[in-house]
């Protein structure tokens, strides 16, 4: 039968949004993943969505709507002060790949950072160890790199864990599909090296920055030398769906121009990073929960 589901919707801007049924296991194989329909007003309404269920299924559903047009290309004001807590969010698809994430309430990597410096040339943020993480790891409970055959295929689940190895200091170039890491001794906060992630160029929102990894990214040494990370993967990523020939052609080519940069030691890299100190009182952030602003939830009866 053809059941006509009426969910509310409040203040949102002109645009697109998104529904993402929740419910049962029983509920969502009767559903499409998403549910894409068209906000046309300002103020609250009630707009009506319709569901192919069959008859005589009865059970709970929830409707999470979320605004596409609330985001905004980084690099344009209002700029967030120095110390203020915002979230860094990678895509909804295994090891940070796929469409930036909309539905935040779905598996993905995310760290919670703190602002450095924001301007129109670029966003600088600061992310120690210690920090609380969001992760997408694989729903078989392996390793995330375990099994290369399904590296970028497996089913995956939303996991917590914590940043170790380095504090790091990133810098989004406004408009660049890169960020550059400058990365620091857990304690001693000695200067080691620098690392390039190579993503599609950051969107936000008033509470985060949101990107996707490209999968190949790049060492750079203090003497200047270069060494690419993940060439295989990329290929991979490539033949398991993620990116098709000609996007992963045009990554490669964001990292010549990356390697250009470090070769001739332009900006970030000749900006003094390697001596930043971060404020000793700025507090671990902490993971911002889900169900923001951005994000609101409805429950139906069907």
């Amino acid at each position: 039968m053809l059941l006509q589901v009426r969910a509310l919707i409040p203040r949102l801007p002109r645009g697109s949004a998104v529904a993402r049924p929740v419910g049962s296991d029983a509920v969502r194989r009767l559903l499409p993943d998403t549910l894409r329909i068209k906000i046309g007003r300002i103020q609250p309404c009630m707009a009506p969505i319709l569901l192919q269920i069959p008859a005589g299924s009865t059970a709970a559903l929830s409707l999470v709507l979320v605004s596409e047009s609330a985001r905004r290309s980084s690099g344009t004001a209002p700029y967030w002060r120095p110390g203020t807590q915002v979230m860094w969010r990678e895509g909804s698809g295994p090891l940070g790949t796929g469409e930036p994430v909309l539905d935040t309430s779905l598996p993905h990597f995310a760290v919670p950072v703190t602002v450095v410096r924001d301007n129109a040339e670029a966003l600088v943020v600061w992310l120690r160890t210690g920090t609380p993480v969001l992760r997408a790891a694989r729903a078989d409970g392996f390793d995330k790199r375990a099994d290369r055959s399904t590296l970028f295929t497996a089913a995956i689940v939303q996991d917590l864990g914590v940043h170790a190895y380095y504090d790091q200091l990133r810098v989004a170039p406004t408009g660049r599909p890169w960020s550059v890491w400058a990365l620091f001794a857990e304690g001693t906060g000695e200067f080691a090296r620098w690392y390039v992630n190579l993503e599609r160029p950051h969107v936000r929102d008033s509470l985060a920055v949101y990107t996707s990894d490209h999968v190949l990214d790049l060492w750079v040494e203090p003497d200047h030398t270069m060494v690419r990370k993940d060439e295989d993967e990329l290929e991979l990523a490539v033949a398991q769906g993620v990116f098709d020939a000609a996007t992963a052609a045009a990554i490669e080519v964001d990292c010549v121009e990356v390697e250009a940069i470090v070769a001739d030691w332009g900006a970030p890299f000749c900006d003094g990073w390697e001596s930043f100190r971060p404020d000793p009182a700025w507090p671990i952030p902490e993971l911002r929960a889900e169900g923001s602003a951005a994000l609101s939830a409805w429950r139906n009866a069907i």
